[in-house]
């Protein structure tokens, strides 16, 4: 059960995973568009069937779609996003459209919009070891959709867009001035 939504990314380590309660992880959360969270129950309804068929068992966390609570973060409070995770060992796809082909991009910054491949799956839990049955996101890959306002206040290359520099062959040698 997988989908692709649109939102606007937030925040995460999507290109260094993070040390986790359970491991090593990728992860991504993303506000999504209006509209874009039915795609999101969609697949966790038939993940959930498939786990459990036609039957909720007791105690089930879902950690699938979340409304943001904090009013000192405006951008995703009252709204909802999703926050999908990937091991170590699977690390998502981060593409941007160039000239009709999908490239591998290191563009994608707090504050820009995305699609998001998830694939939602269910999991029976375990009592033993004190888990509850639930239902999360994984993390397939983001594509870098368009330009937002950066968060955080964050650098982006293209301030300098216009701006030269000079290069002192003195300060730098002949070989610095070469490379440029």
């Amino acid at each position: 059960m997988q989908c692709v939504v649109k939102g606007r990314f937030i925040g995460g380590a999507i290109y260094k995973p993070k040390d986790t309660q359970s491991g090593m992880k990728y992860s991504a959360c993303v506000v999504l568009e209006p509209g874009e969270e039915d795609k999101i129950r969609e697949v966790r309804a038939e993940a959930m069937a498939d786990e459990f068929g036609s039957k909720t068992p007791k105690g089930m966390k879902d950690w699938t779609l979340r409304k943001g609570d904090d009013e000192e973060f405006e951008h995703s409070y009252e709204k909802l996003f999703i926050n999908p995770k990937a091991g170590e060992e699977k690390k998502p796809a981060l593409l941007r459209r160039v000239q009709g082909k999908l490239e591998p991009t290191e563009d994608i910054y707090p504050g820009c919009y995305v699609h998001v491949s998830v694939n939602a799956f269910a999991y029976s839990g375990d009592s033993k070891k004190g888990i509850d049955p639930g239902v999360t996101l994984g993390l397939r890959g983001l594509m870098f959709w368009k330009d937002g306002e950066p968060l955080g206040g964050g650098f982006r290359e293209s301030e300098f867009e216009g701006f030269e520099s000079e290069v002192d062959a003195d300060a730098f040698g002949e070989e610095a001035e070469s490379l440029l």
